[in-house]
């Protein structure tokens, strides 16, 4: 206290300009003592009177920080955001709260700081650092979410799982304007993250997407599967399958080099074109499965009936 006392009458003294001005060292000495002596909030009452509070609560938050009380650092830190900070203050305060939101696991608003700094990152004003660490964050969140909602240990937690997914994809989405050339890995485990959360009409959008970004073939077949699954578990009548059916069953069909493996998708893209009364449609589906599978005479002649029939 008694530094405390002594440091305050060295800031009076130095504002009267009668004695040599030390009014930068004595905050600083001021913010030190403050938070060392557990008296955070009178320091930032203190400080928030300052004509320069933004710097002088940057201080006491850094200051708290170090001494590892990260929850009253937060709280000088959005303090200090209050002051109308300078854009590179901001920076520099988004960039403490990322990492004591993300050792807090406070997930949703550590995206609401990673979308701030996202302004600054399209404006060209973070620097090399500041986007690699904003490519960090973005990276390590987005995981540790995904892990979650893969691990199975929140499975009769729905609405939990969805509010995972959906942070997934809006990390995914930050992911993807920070660096586009893994724009198709990112949106694959989306859709996976989506279906993981049994959100699987959600998660066909990212899977096609991911699909047309997709270069190699073996990529392409685990994207279409995961679109598959997904497929598998909803409305057949509805009009996302018949969209996203054919989408998946036809490529599926032109893609896949093994005959076994495509073997049950033909009659599932008959089904579709045949309810759409697209009939031409059919008639090639029928034709590609009698040449692909001439002993199946049974499937053939299941969908030949269904055409003549029509």
């Amino acid at each position: 206290k008694k530094a405390i006392d002594l440091m305050s009458e060295v800031l009076e003294l130095s504002k009267t300009g009668r004695f040599f001005n030390v009014q930068n060292s004595a905050k600083r000495d001021l913010a030190l003592f403050y938070t060392d002596s557990g008296r955070e909030k009178e320091a930032i009452k203190f400080f928030k009177k300052t004509t320069d509070a933004v710097k002088n609560l940057i201080k006491v938050g850094r200051n708290l920080i170090d001494q590892g009380k990260s929850s009253k650092a937060i709280n000088a830190l959005l303090e200090a955001k209050k002051y109308s900070p300078t854009g590179p203050q901001i920076i520099a305060i988004n960039e403490m709260l990322l990492n004591l939101y993300e050792n807090y696991g406070r997930y949703d608003d550590h995206i609401k700081i990673c979308s701030e700094q996202l302004v600054f990152f399209r404006s060209g004003k973070l620097s090399k650092t500041s986007v690699e660490l904003l490519v960090y964050q973005v990276k390590k969140i987005s995981s540790l979410v995904q892990k979650k909602v893969a691990s199975g240990r929140y499975a009769d937690r729905k609405k939990y799982l969805a509010t995972l997914a959906q942070l997934n994809a809006d990390y995914s989405s930050h992911a993807i304007e920070l660096e586009p050339a893994r724009k198709q890995k990112v949106l694959f485990y989306m859709g996976e993250t989506y279906y993981g959360a049994t959100l699987y009409e959600q998660s066909l959008a990212p899977y096609k997407e991911s699909y047309l970004s997709a270069k190699s073939k073996r990529m392409k077949l685990q994207i279409l599967e995961g679109m598959m699954a997904s497929l598998g578990k909803i409305d057949k009548a509805s009009n996302s399958y018949k969209v996203n059916g054919r989408f998946a069953f036809e490529n599926y069909i032109a893609t896949e080099s093994k005959l076994e493996n495509k073997r049950d998708i033909y009659p599932l893209l008959f089904k579709i074109f045949f309810e759409e009364k697209n009939l031409d449609g059919a008639e090639k589906v029928l034709t590609g499965y009698n040449k692909a599978f001439p002993n199946r005479s049974q499937t053939t002649e299941s969908m030949l009936a269904s055409l003549m029939d029509h």
